[in-house]
């Protein structure tokens, strides 16, 4: 039996994947580049946004250190 991946992570690593491989420059291109390459087609804008944050303050806490 595989192991179950939350769909929280995956919006994670997609955003990550959005934000710095693609550049891309705000949360309504982030959203349509994951309702293009996932199964996700209703995106909460806000709920986008916070993981955003999450993730690009990651980056910038590892760099400080």
């Amino acid at each position: 039996m595989s192991k179950r991946i939350s769909a929280y992570k995956i919006l994670s690593e997609l955003c990550e994947e959005a934000i710095f491989w693609h550049q891309l420059p705000n949360v309504d291109e982030v959203i349509k580049y994951i309702t293009t390459v996932s199964d996700f087609k209703h995106l909460d804008k806000r709920e986008i946004t916070k993981i955003m944050d999450r993730v690009m303050t990651s980056y910038a806490t590892e760099g400080r250190q």
